[in-house]
């Protein structure tokens, strides 16, 4: 069985970010080349004008706006632009394996919230975090364990607690917060004046 191919735009699960990073990532080396490139540009600006003045060279334009040097400022500029693509390229396909998996622990985190404690976590072979998901699946089997999974929650507590609210609710005393007294206490603390 062949595996399924994934398309670029699979691996874009927080474009934003992944993108924003990739930029800083190309900002930071690029930089850094530029200075890299002005450092030795200037010292071979240095050099070339040392040979122009030992040969008595004339016309130094013509000397340097030839077809070799506009054919490796183009090689320059292609290698640039590769740059730029194969770093955004490597990047966002790194961050693909830290973000895909936080999704998913994301995803769980509000699943437990809910009291799905049969929820677990699955990442792919490559992508990070395997050790902490394993925690966070270990950590489901104990709260599973401790109070069972969300439906038998809601069966045997819920059911009950829905059947008093609505009886609550026929009587005219419904709850609005624990500090707080019923509506029918605030209607008779208004009817009836404080004394001072």
């Amino acid at each position: 069985m062949r595996a399924k191919r994934r398309t670029f735009r699979a691996y874009l699960v927080e474009p934003f970010k992944q993108i924003r990073f990739g930029l800083h990532v190309v900002m930071v080396s690029l930089s850094f080349a530029a200075i890299f490139a002005y450092v030795f540009l200037e010292a071979f600006r240095e050099q070339y004008q040392q040979v122009f003045d030992f040969f008595n060279v004339a016309d130094q334009a013509a000397m340097v706006e030839n077809d070799i040097f506009i054919r490796n400022k183009l090689k320059l500029t292609l290698t640039i632009v590769a740059f730029v693509a194969v770093t955004l390229f490597v990047v966002i396909r790194r961050t693909h394996r830290m973000y895909g998996p936080m999704i998913s622990m994301m995803r769980f985190v509000a699943e437990l919230k809910k009291g799905n404690y049969a929820v677990r976590i699955h990442i792919r072979e490559h992508d990070d975090f395997h050790n902490f998901v394993a925690e966070l699946n270990a950590l489901a089997v104990e709260l599973q364990k401790k109070h069972g999974t969300a439906q038998n929650n809601f069966s045997a507590q819920g059911l009950d607690g829905l059947d008093s609210r609505l009886r609550d609710l026929e009587d005219g005393l419904v709850v609005i917060s624990e500090n707080s007294s019923t509506i029918n206490d605030d209607e008779d603390s208004n009817s009836t004046p404080k004394a001072s």
